[in-house]
């Protein structure tokens, strides 16, 4: 979800063309004034700082990184009762034409909340497409609804540049509260063909624990 984003950091590129170590002693090899022939090792203190602060955080990023991924499997909810999934009538961000609920009935669906300036949401937009491929001949559809409030230009600029083939609709905040409220994003639910939500995911997404449980509800 967007506070604690499930990425991992980048690697660390170590330039092995520098004249001084640097890991451990994060030292620099210096010619001492008043003589040239002889060389010593002078520490960088600041160099050392700012390399432990990015360790640091790097150690940060891995370990809200792990944290996310434990809480999308633990968070990913079954609904014990039967709830109905909201019933909602959105614009198109591409066309602006109105898409009902209704004209879903019968399919399986996994709504997925989300917006374009999100990174995991734009992670997951890959995976969706194919789930798309996979299922979308078996009665089932994504079905996107973007929380963007700059208006459907951006959305549908994402559409085509991303050349996404499931609907995306333009969610308004009656929509979100109708849907239980959406603390965070990307916040995704998994319709049975009865239409009654049977799991609700908070956060990105594996793809094989999403083919997994479209494949038990189809």
């Amino acid at each position: 979800m967007v506070p604690a984003v499930a990425f991992l950091p980048q690697c660390i590129i170590v330039d092995t063309r520098r004249t001084g170590p640097v890991w451990p002693c994060l030292c620099r090899k210096v010619p001492e004034k008043g003589n040239s022939r002889v060389r010593t090792w002078k520490t960088n203190i600041q160099e050392q700082e700012n390399v432990l602060i990015m360790l640091y955080r790097i150690k940060t990023y891995y370990l809200l990184a792990m944290a996310c991924m434990l809480l999308t499997f633990a968070a990913a909810s079954t609904v014990g009762a039967a709830v109905k999934m909201p019933a909602f009538a959105l614009p198109s961000a591409v066309d602006g034409k109105v898409v009902k609920s209704s004209s879903f009935r019968g399919k399986a669906m996994l709504v997925t909340f989300f917006a374009t300036w999100c990174p995991p949401c734009r992670q997951e937009i890959p995976t969706l497409k194919k789930l798309q491929e996979e299922f979308g001949d078996k009665g089932f559809s994504v079905v996107g609804l973007s929380v963007d409030e700059g208006g459907p230009r951006v959305v549908a600029k994402l559409v085509k540049q991303e050349a996404i083939n499931y609907p995306v609709l333009m969610a308004d905040r009656a929509t979100a509260n109708d849907f239980g409220g959406i603390a965070g994003i990307p916040t995704s639910f998994l319709i049975n063909r009865k239409g009654n939500v049977v799991k609700r995911y908070p956060g990105y997404v594996p793809h094989a624990l999403l083919v997994k449980d479209i494949q038990s509800i189809l």
